[in-house]
């Protein structure tokens, strides 16, 4: 799916507001926050297809059949084919080298050309009746050609005229000419009746067809046990020449009606350079399938719709490891999916555990070279749970190991910065004496040193390490002219550092969360103590909710598997962390605040809070930088305070869990 940077490029339909749907769709948003991690995208949720959005459907095939209803005019709900060929992919069966795919000049698909050749379906005896459906550009014909049919019974294309043959040498058909480089969609009936009893459609329209040659005489096709297209052998010398594309076969006799609404719906599918099959139920044959939003082509349709609700969790969990890339194919089947194991506590990807080493390469550093008196930066970052309180006597351990290929003067160093403030310089040639590191005639030395530094700098979440060297040459006479470019150190991956073990210590109420790490805080990675509680189950508050998840997803960078949404507060939510969506007039977000310093009701609307803004400035909350990349706005932040834990609702069972509620107000 292409992402437009100011549209709403997802609009969730949701109908059925029940918390397995709502799960079902917030591991989905999970999933595409994971996919595209370099967009913040809003997330638009309603109940019908948005006409300008990408749109998520997620449901058992017979519920998102229903949903998908609204293409009713862009789709077929009725009628469904006994097999249809698109000839999308080199899959099809050649027969000879003379049928080739090409790119369709007025839609996004291909089409065959046949050259001779023919492809051979198998066919069901028993039928009757049956119903041939396919778009036709014929090239110049000599003498009657094949289209489609049995080796005795079959629709034959001639430069003049069109119609039914069977091996008596009948012709039942019309005078008509086809041959003029265009597209033309025919509807052809095969009734073991005779061949009086077929019917045959032209770009919508019935032919009146009539004996052009013979007598009409019944069919009999109960040996034939394949249908033919364009030929009927390698060297059949009625074979067709020209293009077939998008074939379709019906093991019954179509309506008149049907045969003019098939062809009008392949004619927009045309006309709207729409790709694939006509009919919805081959659509979303698959477990997971992509359409094109007939209202805007370049947007899609994701269905997420297995047989059984039962899989739909399976399959959108499959989809964490794979690349939405497949959606570009005609669908994926889900046959297993490993449901993660809950995850252990403290185990978030970039977030560095306490008491280890942490080698530079882990951090996504490679050994470099630098150059120069004063070379660039070595900038690490990495994050740190927000839980971690180091004081003003622990410790963190920085270890450098650095080649030098030159000997640099007494005076040269390197200054490290953690999170832009000062923590350390280092004399390099006396800290190399005193690491016994040896300095030999050929101006080599290998330096590792190891250092402390203050872990009270180490912020709750981001953080950023940068090492500046300060090369200065070492010269024999003040005139030496010595160049710069000769003066390199190379800073290898294998340095580390080491977080000193802290207290688990976290300031409540505290927004930075929110930019910096994830919020609420949790332990596991996979969220099993957070709970997303909705105080209103009103689709803007859903969106809120969703659009919440796609951004503490890319901040935790895993799957939040176990994260729960509910509207409910039962024994599994008290002992959460609570995420509360909703507006000041609903109960349950009033009643959360009972205790609080700042109590949730109607009346909040029309105060400030001076000590809130001031709060904000003082943890620099809103820090441009960070909000920019992150599209984080205070527009978001319209009010958050801090709930006594044994509030109203009696959290006694988790004392050191805490409430964020997250307000939007009603215009009335």
């Amino acid at each position: 799916m292409e992402l437009y940077e100011n549209d709403l490029p997802m609009n969730y339909v949701i109908n059925n507001t029940d918390d397995t749907v709502l799960k079902n769709y917030s591991l989905f948003t999970a999933v595409a926050s994971t996919h595209l991690k370099y967009k913040i995208e809003r997330i638009a949720v309603s109940s019908d297809i948005s006409k300008t959005m990408h749109n998520i459907i997620i449901a058992p095939k017979k519920e998102a059949r229903k949903v998908l209803k609204a293409l009713d005019g862009y789709y077929l709900f009725d009628q469904k084919p006994s097999y249809a060929l698109h000839f999308n992919s080199e899959s099809c069966n050649k027969s000879t080298d003379n049928f080739s795919l090409k790119k369709d000049e007025n839609s996004s698909s291909s089409y065959a050309h046949f050259n001779g050749g023919f492809i051979k379906i198998p066919k069901n005896s028993t039928v009757e009746k049956n119903t041939i459906a396919m778009w036709i550009r014929s090239d110049i014909q000599e003498g009657e050609k094949f289209l489609f049919g049995t080796k005795d019974y079959a629709l034959m294309l001639s430069e003049s005229s069109i119609g039914f043959s069977s091996a008596t040498d009948n012709l039942f058909g019309t005078n008509i000419a086809l041959e003029d480089n265009k597209w033309h969609y025919l509807v052809a009936t095969f009734s073991k009746n005779g061949l009086n009893s077929n019917t045959l459609f032209v770009d919508g329209q019935e032919l009146q067809l009539e004996q052009l040659r013979g007598l009409t005489t019944e069919v009999d096709t109960e040996l034939e046990t394949y249908f033919y297209i364009a030929s009927r052998s390698n060297d059949d010398t009625q074979a067709f020449h020209g293009d077939i594309n998008h074939l379709y076969h019906f093991n019954n006799l179509l309506t008149n009606s049907f045969a003019q609404k098939l062809y009008r719906t392949a004619s927009l599918h045309r006309k709207k350079r729409m790709s694939g099959t006509l009919f919805i139920d081959e659509k979303i044959s698959h477990d997971i399938n992509i359409i094109q939003n007939p209202f805007h082509i370049e947007n899609a349709i994701v269905v997420i719709a297995p047989k059984n609700a039962d899989k739909i969790e399976q399959c959108i969990t499959a989809l964490y490891k794979t690349d939405l890339i497949l959606y570009k194919q005609i669908g994926l089947d889900i046959n297993k999916s490993t449901i993660p194991p809950p995850a252990q506590p403290y185990t978030a990807k970039r977030f560095l555990p306490l008491d280890q080493k942490i080698y530079f390469k882990e951090l996504g550093y490679s050994t470099t070279l630098l150059k120069g008196q004063y070379p660039s930066k070595v900038v690490l970052d990495f994050k740190v749970y927000p839980d971690n309180f180091f004081d003003s006597s622990d410790q963190m351990k920085l270890s450098l190991h650095t080649v030098f290929p030159t000997v640099v003067r007494d005076d040269s160093v390197v200054n490290i910065y953690l999170n832009q403030k000062f923590a350390k310089q280092i004399d390099i040639v006396r800290s190399a004496e005193e690491s016994e590191s040896k300095i030999d005639i050929e101006n080599l030395f290998d330096w590792d040193s190891l250092m402390d530094m203050p872990a009270y700098l180490v912020g709750q979440g981001y953080n950023r390490l940068s090492i500046d060297f300060s090369l200065i040459p070492k010269k024999e006479n003040f005139c030496e002219v010595f160049n710069t470019e000769n003066l390199v150190a190379t800073l290898l991956d294998d340095s580390y550092l080491i977080l000193p073990k802290a207290e688990r210590w976290i300031e409540l109420p505290y927004l930075q969360l929110i930019p910096n790490s994830s919020y609420p805080y949790s332990i596991y990675p996979d969220l099993q103590e957070t709970t997303i509680l909705l105080t209103n189950k009103s689709l803007s508050t859903i969106a809120a909710s969703m659009n919440f998840i796609f951004y503490l997803t890319q901040q935790i960078d895993s799957y939040p598997y176990y994260l729960n949404i509910t509207n409910k507060v039962n024994s599994k939510t008290k002992v959460s962390h609570i995420i509360a969506f909703g507006t000041v007039k609903d109960k349950l977000m009033q009643d959360l605040s009972q205790d609080a310093p700042l109590v949730i009701n109607e009346d909040i609307a029309g105060r400030t809070y001076p000590f809130i803004e001031k709060f904000v400035a003082y943890k620099n909350i809103l820090d441009e930088e960070r909000t920019q990349k992150y599209s984080f706005r205070k527009s978001h932040l319209q009010i958050t305070q801090k709930p006594t834990i044994k509030a109203k609702l009696k959290f006694q069972k988790a004392p050191n869990n805490f409430i964020c509620c997250i307000i939007h107000y009603h215009k009335n």
